[in-house]
């Protein structure tokens, strides 16, 4: 019992908010998390030449393709690749909440959101410069994406959508609007625990390889069951590589998985284990991985025990 309570206090001292209860702290620090390659579903690309009336008919469906579904993922296809680079034409000066006005902008903002763990949606107004010099007009569509029923909340870890509103480096915002001064998003709270740690959260806006970034206050939350933020473990699962069918990761499911990596913390045998992607589904259950920190060693046929910890909890299992 005392090894889980030294390893939540740590936990918690390392964590850029804290919990609703406790008194706003620090921004959380540059984004240094890996982005994974995930797949998303796409339209095949033609071969040959085709009529008018064929190109115009293609053109029809080109305006209206759907956005990128997040969900479809192979983790045999999870590659590293290069993270977006602060670029001084890009600026948030203002993050007001859209129905009212107010502003939640920085440190000192004289509002805040109010989270919901039941499902309310929050309209957020960002102001600043969102286009660079000699750049194409920004695109709604380049924004939009859609999570794939019955996926509520997922880490991102891909290229898509190409443009994004993220916050936490790991929540993705549905954007509504967008023009070269303002950008109107909806965030949605819906079974997300990493909102429950009030204070300054980090809010980013990507365009390309380029990102500009701001304070986001966030405040007091609707109540909720503090059980349903305590994380549990009730299945491991072992991930392989085909090639020489070596352990690399594992998969966690049960409850309470934090969606930014950063705001949890997971040992296996005793060893940190990176954390890499949560998904939360709307019964509430969820699934988040974690790499092995020495595969070249990891015996399948020894037992092994993991430790997951959040700021509302500890928990563990034996696999």
């Amino acid at each position: 019992m005392s090894f889980k309570s030294t390893l939540l206090v740590s936990l918690l001292l390392l964590s850029a908010c804290q919990p609703a209860p406790i008194s706003q702290t620090t921004l959380p620090t540059e984004a240094t998390l890996q982005d994974f390659l995930i797949q998303s579903l796409r339209e095949a690309k033609p071969k040959g030449k085709a009529s008018d009336k064929e190109n115009e008919t293609k053109q029809e469906k080109k305006s209206s393709k759907q956005p990128p579904k997040l969900g479809q993922h192979d983790w045999r296809e999870f590659k590293p690749h290069s993270g977006c680079r602060r670029s001084p034409e890009l600026l948030i000066t203002d993050i007001q909440l859209t129905e009212s006005g107010a502003s939640v902008f920085g440190p000192t903002a004289p509002a805040a959101l109010t989270p919901d763990y039941a499902g309310s949606p929050l309209r957020l107004t960002l102001k600043g410069k969102f286009e660079r010099r000699g750049e194409k007009e920004l695109k709604l569509k380049n924004f939009l994406f859609q999570y794939e029923p019955p996926l509520v909340q997922q880490s991102f870890v891909g290229k898509e959508p190409k443009a994004r509103v993220l916050l936490d480096d790991s929540i993705l915002l549905q954007v509504e609007t967008v023009s070269a001064t303002e950008i109107v998003a909806r965030l949605n709270t819906q079974l997300l625990p990493d909102l429950y740690l009030k204070g300054n959260h980090r809010l980013s806006v990507e365009l390309g390889e380029w990102y500009t970034d701001a304070l986001l206050n966030v405040g007091e939350p609707v109540p909720v069951e503090y059980s349903r933020l305590q994380p549990q473990i009730e299945s491991v699962e072992v991930l392989r590589e085909d090639d020489d069918d070596r352990p690399q990761h594992i998969r966690l499911k049960g409850k309470g998985f934090m969606v930014y990596p950063k705001f949890s913390y997971a040992l296996i045998d005793g060893e940190f284990g990176f954390g890499y992607q949560t998904e939360v589904l709307a019964d509430d259950s969820a699934e988040t991985v974690v790499h092995i920190p020495n595969p070249k060693s990891f015996d399948l046929n020894s037992p092994h025990t993991v430790i997951y910890a959040t700021p509302f909890g500890v928990t563990f299992k034996e696999f």
